[in-house]
This record gives C-alpha cells, structure tokens and sequence, in this order.
C-alpha cells in the first residue's frame, strides 16, 4: 500500500479574509479575523493529531475487512476549512499533486480569474459566513454581555435596571441558542470501507425497491447522495475550472471538502461514506455554466417554517474510466464495477440510519459509461446489498430469541436445584445464578440493542435520477414495470454484453 503524506502547520499564517466580506454586508467582518484566529489557536494541535493518525491506518492497514472512521465536530471542520482557505497545510514529503487533484489548500481557486473558480469561492465564502452567524455570533454576544453584567454588579443600586434588561437579553439569546438548528458540537463521520474478501457473483432472490426520478440526485433531502466519483475523493473541487456532479456536491455540502486532506484514492475493492453534512448552498447550472444562488440558504423558507435544515450523507464510489466505450461490457471490467458498488451500497446501509439512497448515471457522463449497464449494475448490488443485511438481521432477532429460551431454562432448572435439601449446592448455585443473571441482562441488553439497530436497516429504498435525461428515463422505464428477480437482472446484463459484441463484430 502506498504511503500516504502526513500534513503539518505553516510556521507563518496570514490572516486575511477582507475577500469574504467585498459582497457581504455584514457585522461578521468586525470580529471574524480575530475568531478566526481563536479557532485555529485552539484546535489546530488536535486537528493535525487525528488526521495524521488517520493517514498512517490507511498507510498501514493490516486487515481484510476493515472499516477506518474519522470524526469531527462542525467547529473543527469550520477550523479546518478557515486552514485550508488561509493556505496553512503543507505535505511533508512529496506526493503526486496532479493538475487539480490533491489539493490540500484553496491558493487555486483564489488566485484564478476563472468564472468557475469565483462561483466556488462564493459558495466557501457564504459558508463562513452563515456558520459564523448561525452559530459563533451568538457565543460571541453573550460573552460580551456577561462581561458587562459582571462589571455593572458593582453599580447593582444605580444600575439595577440596565443589568435587568441585559440579564432578559442574555436569556433571549440563550434561548435562541437552544433552539438552534445547528449545533457545533455534531458530529461529522468520514468512513472509509476496504473489503478484499473474495465476492460472489451469484445472484438469487427479490431485487430491491428502485424508483425513477426525472430530476437530480440531491432533489431527495434528508438522504444518502451517490458520488460519481473520482477515485480522489473531492475530485476537482478546488481547482479553477471543473464543476462537475461531485463538484457540486462538495460545493453544496462544503464540510465534506476537508476529507481532501486525509482520504487516500480509492482503490477497487474501496468505498467513503461521509455522514451528517449540512447543504449551506443552492446552485443552478453545470460546470461552466454553474452558478452559485446568491440567496442565502438559511433565510429560506427552511428555516422560517421551523424546519430543520437539510443534513445528507455522501457515498462516494469511483467509477472507471474507459476510452473505448463498447470494453465496458467486458466481463472484467462489469465484475469491477459490481464489486465496486456493493461495497459502496454495503457501506451505507451498515453505517447510515438514512432510508432512501439516491443515484443516477454513475460514470456516465466524460467516463464513457452506458447508463442502461450502470442502472442494472446498481440496481443488483443494491439488491444484493440489502439482501444481506435482512439476512443479518434474522441472525440477531434468532441469537436474541435463543438468549431469552437459554435465560429461561437456566432459571427453571436452578429453581429445581434449591428445593433440594443441599445447603452447599444451594448457596453455590445461589452463587451462580446472581451472577448468570447479570451476565444475561448485560447479553439481553445489548442483544435489544442491536435488534432496535437492525430494525432500522430494513426499510431502505433506492432512487435512480435521469437528470432530464428522456432517453435515459425511457430505457429504465422497461424495467420498472415489475419486481425483478435477480437472476433476471443478470441475465439482462449478459442480453446487452451479447448485444454489443454482436455490434463490435
């Protein structure tokens, strides 16, 4: 496995953000340098610490199936992208830094007269600010007026009245505080699923629950979001021309930009899931026609109607890549592919408690991938994927429902034991059963546990969205008619392997 670049701290750092307020008419200019700098005085030691760590488990991963988790709260990763934006990161040794990819600072973007690179740099500016005024302002506030009702108290008869309107002004802002629909002490998971176990490639059973959506991905809120990605997850999101569909999703989703700094490339039996972001921004457009919406997210009706805001997690899952279109129907290249996605699909529905996953035409865009093949690969391995959670849900409701037979034959036959006239056998068996009952309602604690877990696993759908795409949506349509057996969809996946070999030749 190749050795990851551990990161370190710029020794000078310049705190400059008069770029985030040229458009923004707002008080945050005042006091955001300073908290700013507060921020990444307090966390930055931390911060280097936990990615590092992270970067050397992936460097030196020692088992066949392993899940790696990273976790930040909302304030670090705000700390981290304010690092980012300010150029504060460098790599200690060198590591391939192609055009685009590996970015670990946002210089690019920043430096490029491109419209695409100022549209990005809108959508990180209006995140600063509305994470600032959502939730640091207010911090900010209610320190200042404790500090003047501390000085006030030694005037208490003079002042009586003006620390009474202060302490009712400090009591609003708490409230509102409390009622906050972000709150900086989430958490934030970065998850990255490595399985080299072999895979079977036999299919059998129902397929899954699959929708059609004529629009995009993130038209379904709340959800898992499929990220057409590139194996560098993050992909082009801090260069200073490409906005593509994981582009998008980054710029959209801006805390899930800091996992550039610390995911390795995805090899092909690996998957990411990063969980818990919150959409800051809305967009039209693509690449060079995207634009950033310059109304802000949070004085949408979102918020006004008490609503929380939108929180998605992304799975990012690279398809490949190929230059002759008709190699895809190759069997190497579709065994790839369903592997690839199984994992994907396998990782979100063990670590996501979010019902519906939704996708579309993964790689089919400049990766030259056809998206009837790509629709029916994804509509089996979610299949597939699904299929075995059910199945390994049915192994804890059968080890809880034998835990609770094994509970209570053990209690009968000690019962049976203590009307014998044995004080010795009593009192040890007396022994023994205090002690089997604490170690059985431990086991039927957690065994209620993860039942109430699986539970939740068991009620999943997946959502393909065409983009607009006419054609697209007609082909899927044929197939949605009725629930599919699995082995049928396999065999439409041989139908257009045979189809185009028939073209090649």
């Amino acid at each position: 496995m190749s050795h990851q670049a551990s990161l370190r701290q710029k020794e000078i750092i310049q705190y400059e953000f008069n770029r985030i307020f040229q458009e923004q008419n707002s008080e945050a200019s005042l006091n955001f340098p300073q908290v700013a700098k507060l921020l990444i005085e307090k966390n930055n030691k931390k911060i280097f610490e936990k990615i590092n760590k992270f970067i050397s488990k992936q460097s030196y991963q020692k088992n066949e199936f392993e899940d790696l988790k990273i976790e930040f709260t909302r304030q670090e990763v705000f700390t981290v992208l304010l690092m980012m934006y300010l150029n504060a990161f460098e790599k200690q040794n060198n590591c391939d830094n192609r055009s685009g990819f590996n970015q670990i600072n946002m210089e690019r973007i920043k430096q490029s007269n491109t419209i695409q690179a100022q549209q990005k740099l809108k959508c990180i500016h209006q995140y600063f600010v509305n994470f600032y005024e959502q939730v640091l302002n207010d911090e900010i506030k209610l320190e200042s007026i404790q500090t003047k009702i501390q000085q006030l108290e030694y005037e208490r008869e003079e002042l009586d009245k003006r620390i009474k309107q202060l302490k009712d002004c400090q009591n609003d802002i708490r409230n509102s505080m409390n009622q906050k629909k972000i709150k900086e002490d989430e958490i934030i998971e970065f998850i990255r699923r490595v399985d080299q176990r072999e895979f079977d490639y036999k299919f059998t059973g129902d397929s899954c629950q699959m929708y059609l959506n004529q629009g995009k991905c993130e038209d379904f809120q709340n959800s898992i979001l499929v990220n057409f990605a590139d194996k560098n997850v993050g992909g082009l999101s801090l260069d200073d021309k490409n906005i593509a569909q994981e582009e998008i999703l980054m710029l959209t989703h801006p805390e899930a930009i800091i996992s550039m700094l610390f995911m390795k490339p995805m090899a092909k039996d690996e998957a990411v899931l990063i969980k818990n972001v919150i959409r800051f921004n809305d967009y039209i457009g693509y690449e060079s026609t995207f634009r950033y919406k310059a109304e802000k997210y949070f004085d949408s009706q979102i918020i006004e109607n008490n609503k929380e805001p939108i929180k998605n997690d992304i799975l990012c899952m690279d398809a490949l890549y190929y230059s002759d279109w008709i190699s895809q129907f190759e069997d190497k290249f579709i065994k790839r592919e369903l592997k690839k996605s199984y994992i994907a699909f396998s990782l979100a529905i063990d670590q996501s408690e979010k019902e519906s996953i939704s996708t579309g035409k993964w790689g089919c865009g400049i990766f030259n991938g056809d998206s009837e093949l790509k629709f029916l690969i994804q509509w089996l391995t979610f299949s597939k994927a699904l299929q075995k959670n059910l199945q390994k849900n049915k192994e804890i409701q059968d080890n809880f429902n034998n835990q609770q037979n094994l509970n209570q034959n053990t209690q009968e036959f000690l019962k049976g034991m203590q009307k014998q006239d044995y004080q010795q056998q009593s009192r040890i068996h007396q022994q023994y059963s205090e002690n089997q009952n604490r170690r059985d309602q431990n086991t039927q604690n957690q065994l209620q546990l993860d039942q109430q877990q699986s539970d939740n696993q068991n009620n999943r759908f997946l959502y393909f969205s065409t983009f607009g795409d006419e054609g697209c949506e007609r082909l899927i349509r044929r197939y949605l008619n009725k629930r599919e057996q699995l082995e049928n969809i396999n065999q439409f996946i041989i139908n257009l392997q045979k189809d185009c070999k028939n073209m090649k030749y």
